[in-house]
């Protein structure tokens, strides 16, 4: 009889919508059996799949058609390396196959200080106004990270107000040429008002990370630092005690549940 997906999901590691496009792309996606689906995602074509995944830029899609074409045979960097030439690979897909072994690595507390240093000074730089937030593990004080995930915003409701909204060029896009200018952007992956993704750099002979950096309101940083933050699982236990109090908690504030409206909260400078 065919299965509910996420007892595969749970078993393999995959998501649905990959194990949609393996099936797919093998020519049968119709009400697959519990064996039949321990057979594909043990298979040499899902394995090929789902390294190809773990390289930053590749999806489901992509990486589906990827090991199909070269038969599951693509199951290292060397060999993914090995046919970038005659791929039509993204400029993301080719900085994460340039970068996928430093990638790997964690990333030591002592040199996540580090990173924190130069982002602050590095906002300084750009405005004194500006509040700056590095989240995730190091933010839980953990021994190391698995990359560089940092909040930017405006240090109060106040300060934002009194800036003018119909700049061309906004902080994040400041920010970014001064990391650029001080060397330690290596590769951008995507850039916006709101979102900077990239590969950056201490100094030579350290690896190159992943820096993530998010600007948020300011009466949403309070409650994008939780989100940030996590576990996922604390953030879950905090959704559920919000919904239990008549709050919705998410990344852009918590707000009362019969209205719609935002719950006071503080910002980044209180």
């Amino acid at each position: 009889d065919p299965i509910p997906l996420h007892f595969v999901e749970q078993a393999s590691g995959f998501g649905s919508r990959m194990i949609d496009k393996l099936f797919e792309i093998m020519g049968s996606n119709d009400g697959q059996t519990l064996k039949e689906h321990q057979e594909l995602v043990n298979s040499d074509f899902a394995r090929s799949a789902r390294f190809i995944m773990s390289v930053h830029g590749f999806g489901p899609k992509r990486a589906a058609a990827l090991a199909n074409a070269y038969e599951g045979s693509i199951r290292s960097i060397e060999q993914l390396e090995s046919i970038a030439e005659r791929e039509d690979f993204t400029h993301a897909q080719k900085l994460g196959i340039r970068y996928y072994c430093d990638s790997q690595l964690r990333i030591p507390r002592a040199e996540m200080h580090r990173h924190v240093h130069l982002l602050r000074q590095s906002c300084q730089q750009v405005d004194n106004d500006l509040a700056m937030m590095v989240c995730g593990s190091y933010r839980r004080e953990l021994d190391t990270s698995g990359d560089v995930d940092c909040l930017l915003s405006w240090s109060s409701v106040d300060v934002a107000a009194a800036r003018p909204s119909n700049e061309s060029r906004g902080p994040m896009a400041d920010l970014v040429s001064v990391l650029d200018h001080r060397g330690y952007i290596k590769g951008m992956l995507g850039h916006g008002a709101t979102k900077v993704m990239a590969f950056a750099q201490l100094e030579n002979g350290l690896p190159v990370r992943r820096l993530d950096i998010r600007w948020v309101a300011p009466e949403s940083f309070p409650t994008a630092m939780l989100y940030f933050t996590g576990s996922a699982e604390f953030n879950s236990r905090m959704r559920g005690a919000a919904l239990q109090k008549g709050f919705t908690l998410n990344e852009y504030g918590l707000f009362h549940l019969v209205d719609g409206k935002r719950a006071a909260g503080s910002t980044p400078s209180s």
